[in-house]
């Protein structure tokens, strides 16, 4: 079956990878939270890294482990 993926529904997946690449960190982890919370299991390992690394948002391993966990159970 062909990928049925519209370019409407990967908008919010570029716009996160963009911010990122720009260097807007703070927005860019909105970005990926949003479409992690709505379980989407990369964006989850993003947030993760982000929360670990400190990455636009203040550093936080327990949260970073709580991420990085429900992205597993997945």
């Amino acid at each position: 079956m062909a990928n049925m993926t519209s370019a409407r529904s990967q908008e919010p997946y570029d716009r996160a990878r963009e911010l990122l690449k720009a260097n807007k960190l703070a927005e860019a982890f909105a970005a990926y939270e949003d479409l992690a919370r709505a379980g989407d299991v990369q964006c989850q390992i993003y947030v993760a890294w982000m929360l670990h690394e400190g990455q636009g948002v203040p550093r936080d391993t327990e949260r970073a482990l709580g991420w990085f966990e429900r992205a597993a159970t997945l």
